[in-house]
């Protein structure tokens, strides 16, 4: 059965978090999508003392170390799992050190690919939110957006948003409103006062997103 859209953006994020895609057979340890384990850097996790958002307290030192895991940071964690149905948040674990690959998948479609309409932007589109609400925030992500599409902005996309994506992409895949968010995301980041410090890892993430946008869109 052929990957939807939100599992393809899924892939592409862990390609950016962990260096390896769920999608591709050969990084699995069983050789098929889904077999065996699944191989990562670090196996998806970061335990570094020194990362602020790697502890419950927000400071180094400060509270439990729970890490990061696939790109979810302890911070994010605390935050993304009051986005889970009632009946799916207790059968997850207190620290996301202890998280595995289907949560986590299932905690981005909750936390960030719903609030986000993913399954009704274009593809490309779709994408470029969705990293953009992984990393920076689904507030954030739904201003560039917006920003984008030209429409009012107040960091909800609502139906308002929604009709003006449709104005800009009409019914094709929305590359140009696609590289337009992405260009909103480049222009507020360039400005941040750590872009000296972080810039050039952020900067191939990004260049990254438009070849991984265009293979979702020919998909």
């Amino acid at each position: 059965m052929p990957a939807t859209i939100f599992e393809q953006c899924f892939a592409a994020l862990m390609v950016h978090e962990v260096g390896a895609d769920p999608l591709d057979p050969s990084a699995w340890s069983g050789r098929a999508i889904g077999a065996g384990q699944f191989i990562c850097e670090d196996d998806g996790l970061d335990m570094s003392r020194e990362d602020s958002g790697n502890w419950t307290g927000g400071a180094v030192g400060v509270g439990t170390l729970g890490g990061t895991r696939y790109g979810i940071d302890t911070a994010s964690y605390c935050d993304a799992r009051k986005a889970l149905p009632a009946a799916l948040a207790p059968r997850y674990p207190a620290l996301v050190r202890d998280l595995t690959l289907d949560q986590a998948r299932e905690l981005t479609r909750f936390a960030y690919w719903k609030p986000i309409r993913g399954d009704e932007l274009p593809p490309a589109v779709a994408l470029m939110t969705l990293d953009a609400a992984f990393n920076n925030g689904v507030g954030r992500a739904a201003r560039w957006l917006q920003e984008a599409a030209g429409t009012d902005v107040d960091g909800d996309i609502g139906d308002g948003t929604m009709a003006a994506v449709r104005r800009r992409a009409g019914n094709g895949p929305g590359e140009d409103l696609a590289i337009d968010v992405l260009a909103e995301r480049m222009d507020f980041m360039a400005k941040l006062p750590t872009w000296r410090i972080y810039g050039f890892g952020w900067s191939r993430r990004l260049a990254r997103l438009p070849f991984q946008a265009a293979r979702l869109s020919a998909g």
